[in-house]
């Protein structure tokens, strides 16, 4: 597409909205952020004051925060199939969703990041674990690469939205496949550390060994192709090309991941069958005990065999509301099953150590965790959205302030 055609382009898409519809959404947006920073601080302030007699080291705002940070690292596996292989779609559908994309990685990133630092004791402090960087602590690698990878993340925006307006930058096309060779490196290293951090834990027999790294690196894709269907829906919803081309899409990832994980998930059961003392009781507990309904209708069913059904209705018809409904399905299920794979064990963990009886308690999460939680929730679509109506984002169009702004 020529310059002169893009602009055309990008200029119908803006004049699609009313300045003062703009306005309003991005007041809004603002307000929501606010609240959901504001909600979060005060969950902070709560939860430490209040007094859990039994509570779980790695609540919900683990859970939340796992959530959303594979779904934002899985988003740049999802980008990386055009950055880095290539894949521009069969009428160059991609490159007009690309920047978006990648704007929901970024955008999503932060709210795995507020429930983590609020979730820290004291959560200023936390530049102390890069300016007291300790090679040994696995932690402190976490939050060496969460930073890299979002440093790299705004690195690949910026140059993509400079690249509309310098010819020079977006010929080198070398510098733009090296950013996105960075940014995968990146991610694969944040969720092998993650699956290390969890399975370095002996005290955890469900966690401890290397099956965790691949099991979040599948979920990852899962998640982010789902968290891109569903926004980029929005985002397109007046164009029908991008959203015949995004039904195949993101359907076909479906179909190659949904299976995938099944696969996965099987082998892990049938080892967890051989540990009979340790990794056993906590999927006995999920397949066939107290948890045994969450598991098998909402992780199995409303989360996966549902969505595959969708995916191969919305593949071959290009349906969008299959790819809507099987995305939302897919994140309900993608929670739960980090809420079971993070809370479960801790729940079936030893709380007797003189007699090492085994308990089963029943983790409810505390007041202030719901409100942090609720915070990034909010946060997640109220970045996003701002971010949309204030970056140029479409392909061809060119910033008008500071370089990066519309």
């Amino acid at each position: 597409m020529g310059g002169s055609s893009a602009d055309t382009l990008a200029a119908e898409v803006r004049s699609e909205m009313s300045t003062g519809k703009r306005i309003a959404i991005a007041v809004i947006s603002i307000a929501l952020i606010i609240l959901a920073i504001g909600l979060a601080f005060y969950g902070y302030q709560l939860d430490i004051v209040e007094e859990q007699v039994f509570d779980v080291p790695w609540g919900l705002d683990v859970v939340g925060y796992t959530f959303f940070a594979l779904m934002a690292t899985g988003s740049s596996i999802v980008n990386s199939v055009y950055t880095i292989f290539g894949y521009s779609g069969p009428n160059d559908e991609y490159p007009k969703i690309i920047k978006y994309g990648v704007w929901f990685s970024l955008s999503t990133i932060f709210s795995a990041w507020l429930l983590i630092l609020f979730g820290l004791y004291k959560p200023f402090d936390f530049t102390y674990i890069l300016l007291f960087f300790r090679m040994s602590s696995r932690i402190a690698w976490m939050a060496a690469l969460y930073t890299f990878f979002a440093i790299a993340l705004v690195v690949e925006l910026l140059y993509m939205i400079l690249s509309e307006s310098w010819e020079s930058l977006k010929r080198a096309k070398y510098i733009e496949l090296a950013i996105a060779i960075v940014v995968l490196v990146a991610t694969i290293a944040v969720h092998s550390n993650l699956g290390e951090v969890f399975g370095s834990l002996i005290s955890m027999p469900a966690w401890y060994g290397p099956w965790l790294a691949l099991y979040f690196i599948i979920s990852a894709v899962m998640l982010g192709g789902a968290g891109q269907a569903l926004f980029l829906f929005v985002a397109k919803r007046n164009d029908s090309n991008i959203r015949s081309f995004m039904s195949r899409y993101y359907n076909s990832i479906f179909l190659v991941t949904i299976p995938v994980y099944l696969m996965y998930l099987t082998w892990i059961i049938i080892s967890a069958w051989y540990s009979r003392e340790t990794v056993w009781p906590v999927y006995q507990t999920l397949l066939f005990g107290s948890d045994f309904k969450v598991f098998w209708d909402v992780e199995m069913l409303l989360g996966l065999f549902i969505p595959i059904a969708l995916a191969i209705y919305g593949y071959l018809r290009k349906s969008t509301w299959a790819t809507i409904v099987s995305s939302v399905l897919l994140l309900i299920g993608g929670f739960m099953s980090k809420y079971s794979v993070i809370i479960v064990p801790q729940e079936l963990r030893p709380y007797v150590w003189l007699t090492l009886q085994i308990s089963h308690y029943v983790y409810v999460p505390p007041t202030g965790l719901l409100l942090m939680f609720a915070g990034a929730w909010i946060l997640w679509p109220s970045l996003y959205a701002l971010g949309a109506l204030v970056l140029p984002l479409e392909e061809g169009e060119k910033a008008k302030h500071l370089w990066i702004f519309r």
